[in-house]
């Protein structure tokens, strides 16, 4: 997640957490940072991506929740078909 990002990568072990997601067809497991929980976005929360927002091009939107502002990423516009697959599989 944090190349998709644009943050520099970190090492990872063993114990480092991943996200399991479905798309574009394929099975990926995200490699993150931590995972503090799975929430239920509360009904009406939703609001566009800030236009000045350095990844707003690959924002859902983002979320007001009790304790602050929380994005939400379009995991299909972050990765790209060749990232999937792999460059030299074609």
């Amino acid at each position: 997640m944090r190349r998709l990002v644009g943050l520099e990568a970190e090492p990872y072990t063993l114990e480092t957490p991943m996200i399991i997601i479905q798309t574009q067809g394929q099975t990926v497991a995200l490699i993150v940072d931590s995972v503090e929980d799975v929430l239920e976005l509360p009904v009406g929360c939703l609001q566009d991506a800030p236009p000045l927002h350095a990844l707003a091009s690959k924002m859902i939107g983002v979320c007001r929740m009790p304790d602050g502002l929380m994005n939400l990423l379009d995991i299909d516009l972050l990765l790209s078909v060749d990232m999937l697959v792999g460059e030299d599989s074609a």
